[in-house]
């Protein structure tokens, strides 16, 4: 009787040991000036002091928010999938994480043994994603998966926006010089850069309201509505990552991120249409020709003398496109 107690006492346990994960040994993730906007790891940061930080709290909050929303959709029973979504998100945070700034993880500047030390770097959302739905397939055969997917569905934009608040503390989430500071633009030591962390934020806060508009009109899966979710943040993302000044892992001319924000969005349209391998495939054909102009586009940025403001007009225009396209097909689909 001892131990089937410990057993429905553990998810809750695990979802409190990782808040208190999130509050006292994530970083603050101060910005040194000659970063460049970016985590300089090991490169003076202060040293590790025990305590709740402001961008760690935050975090949690957002995660605590996110588990909430999760159980309003599946119940107590839900639970379980609360903690196994949230401990692996951040365990996938942080690996990709890595992997993306694997060059701060080298012999010469830390060693692989840093990337254990969570207080001396960062987290990645497209990880935390990742993470989540790899408890998605663990619990596929979940008696409640189809509530579990639909809340997860809601969770996910609900703590990137906290995400993105936090970003307030740490002073990421910057990108290209501007002319003067506003709403999406703050003052920084050598001018004004567009604040991308508000951007982010107010997609995010869109993807949720866009959710409960799609459910509203039309009765959802819980797969198909976690798929349109998945889909719109790793559509927009291709644009976002695009835009922060972050010092990640880059492949030709983008980034690794970019990357998998664009598979992440493919297989979740491919998720949306599964049985229907016609759409599937021009799924996939889509997806191709989005890599092929993204790539376009960032040699362009980097290498030809052209506005970057045209060329993002063509960004935006292009991810609007795509969004449309994937809900035609879906749309037809359903029809």
């Amino acid at each position: 009787m001892q131990a089937k107690r410990c057993f429905r006492a553990l998810p809750a346990a695990v979802i409190l040991i990782a808040l208190a994960v999130l509050i006292l040994f994530v970083p603050a993730g101060e910005v040194l000036p000659a970063a460049r906007n970016a985590y300089y790891i090991g490169e003076g940061l202060p040293p590790y002091r025990f305590g709740a930080r402001m961008y760690g709290l935050v975090l949690a909050i957002g995660a605590a928010v996110a588990c909430f929303r999760l159980l309003t959709e599946a119940g107590k029973q839900g639970l379980r999938f609360s903690a196994l979504a949230l401990a692996l998100g951040l365990l996938c945070s942080r690996l990709l994480f890595c992997l993306v700034c694997l060059n701060l993880y080298m012999p010469e500047t830390g060693g692989a043994g840093s990337a254990l030390r969570l207080f001396d770097g960062g987290l990645s959302v497209l990880g935390g994603y990742l993470g989540a739905l790899l408890a998605v397939w663990i619990g596929r055969r979940s008696p409640r998966a189809q509530e579990e997917r639909s809340g997860l569905a809601f969770a996910l934009p609900v703590i990137v926006c906290f995400a993105r608040f936090a970003e307030e503390w740490s002073g990421g989430g910057l990108g290209m010089s501007v002319d003067t500071a506003g709403v999406f633009a703050v003052a920084e030591r050598f001018g004004a850069k567009l604040c991308v962390r508000r951007i982010e934020l107010l997609a995010a806060a869109l993807i949720y309201i866009a959710l409960l508009v799609y459910r509203a009109k039309k009765r959802l899966s819980g797969s198909r509505l976690l798929a349109a979710s998945c889909f719109l943040f790793g559509a927009l993302q291709l644009l976002l990552e695009s835009l922060r000044a972050d010092r990640h892992m880059i492949w030709g001319f983008v980034k690794a991120e970019q990357v998998l924000s664009l598979l992440l969005s493919t297989g979740a349209l491919l998720w949306a249409l599964k049985g229907d391998r016609r759409r599937q495939a021009f799924s996939v054909l889509a997806g191709v020709l989005v890599a092929g102009v993204v790539f376009g586009l960032e040699k362009a940025l980097d290498r030809l003398n052209v506005s970057a403001l045209l060329l993002y007009a063509i960004f935006a225009i292009l991810i609007v496109g795509y969004i449309v396209f994937g809900y035609r097909m879906t749309h037809q689909k359903e029809e």
